[in-house]
């Protein structure tokens, strides 16, 4: 089981989480586990210049490499090399409430709960 203090860094999904009976933190770490991002794998990317394709930034991968031709590609390739620790952890972060709207969905999460967290994780 991972340790939800160092991998989701908000407060917010950390005390919905944490509210989570063990059966249930259970499923959402099995789940968080097989779909999160790693900050290695990005950088790994980054270097071949498919990081945003990993993070699923589709649009933002088009226009990435359309201005490669141009000189501001060079300049955006040096700047994520400094953004992708934050690009990852945001990403992580919108996996976790995606897979805590899916448990509500599916009533594996009992609404009061879900109450802990702002109205913007309970609307699907």
């Amino acid at each position: 089981m991972f340790d939800t203090d160092k991998t989701i860094k908000s407060l917010a999904l950390q005390a919905v989480i944490r509210k989570l009976s063990p059966e249930q933190r259970n499923l959402f770490t099995q789940e968080f586990e097989a779909k999160r991002k790693n900050t290695g794998m990005t950088y790994f990317l980054w270097f071949i210049g498919f990081h945003y394709l990993y993070l699923n930034r589709v649009g933002i991968f088009f226009l990435y490499w359309l201005s490669c031709v141009l000189i501001i590609g060079l300049i955006w390739l040096i700047a994520d090399a400094f953004r992708i620790p934050g690009m990852v952890q945001r990403r992580n972060e919108e996996i976790a409430e995606q897979i805590l709207k899916n448990m509500i969905a599916l009533n594996l999460v009992d609404a009061d709960i879900a109450l802990a967290r702002p109205v913007e994780i309970v609307q699907a």
